[in-house]
């Protein structure tokens, strides 16, 4: 660049330009943030988003805007990326409702061909409820030494998967009583069953609980009472004898006997 001057000493200056041409270009991975479900009121999920400059000079990230689902944030809200290196940004999910939350993610770049880059987000807000039928299980008596077996039925009325992850027995006839399987998952809207065994070793009352423990919110465990006796059957009969005094030879007699436990 030469500067036409009116210095009679230097009628022209000349002025040195340098300068390197550059173009950032940026690139996500994914393409798309897919949350599945969530659980409405559970500790938010979060993926991360991974920025890179594949091109040349700093990739500048401005203003990153959500539109859709309010159930969406993200940090940071600005980021710098020079050439040939890659940084993240945390996208979290919350829903506060049950339901389908999709959103889209708008990140404002330096990049020419790219000044906006656009990233769906997707996941559904969901209730797991558990219900049990029937609210206790009562084997009366088995004899000792012996088993009998009770179905639990287990239904989600909410929405999502339930998730029982695991079934303990507490009380004092705890030890008394078996269950299978010891985990389940249970649709939406639908039932599986348990399978609980009372077989006792002694005789007497055996009382316990049952305690699944589930991934709903608000109310994780759910405990169902369990009772049965282990008993002993004693044979009495009644009379305890039976005279059947003189019958003649050739003929027969009847008498009844009651056989009672």
């Amino acid at each position: 660049l030469t500067l036409n001057t009116t210095d009679v000493a230097k009628p022209t200056v000349p002025v040195s330009l340098t300068g390197t041409g550059v173009r950032p270009t940026i690139s996500v991975n994914p393409a798309a943030l897919v949350f599945g479900e969530q659980r409405v009121g559970a500790p938010s999920k979060t993926l991360t988003l991974e920025a890179s400059n594949t091109g040349t000079g700093l990739l500048q990230i401005t203003s990153p805007t959500i539109t859709g689902s309010g159930a969406y944030t993200i940090t940071p809200l600005a980021m710098d990326v020079p050439a040939g290196q890659a940084k993240n940004f945390t996208v979290t999910f919350a829903p506060n409702t049950p339901g389908v939350a999709n959103a889209n993610l708008t990140l404002t770049t330096t990049d020419v061909s790219k000044p906006t880059v656009s990233i769906p987000l997707s996941g559904s807000g969901v209730e797991p409820t558990i219900a049990v039928s029937p609210l206790s299980l009562v084997f009366g008596d088995v004899p000792v030494n012996d088993a009998s077996e009770l179905t639990l039925a287990v239904t989600n009325t909410g929405s999502g998967t339930l998730n029982i992850s695991s079934v303990t027995t507490s009380g004092s006839g705890a030890g008394l009583y078996s269950f299978e399987p010891s985990a389940m998952d249970v649709p939406a809207g639908q039932t599986r069953n348990f399978t609980v065994t009372f077989a006792p070793t002694t005789e007497g009352q055996a009382d316990a609980s049952l305690i699944l423990n589930t991934n709903q919110v608000g109310a994780p465990t759910k405990e169902i009472p369990l009772s049965g006796y282990g008993g002993r059957p004693v044979a009495e009969l009644t009379p305890a004898a039976v005279n059947f005094a003189g019958v003649r030879k050739g003929t027969s007699k009847q008498q009844q006997v009651t056989l009672h436990n």
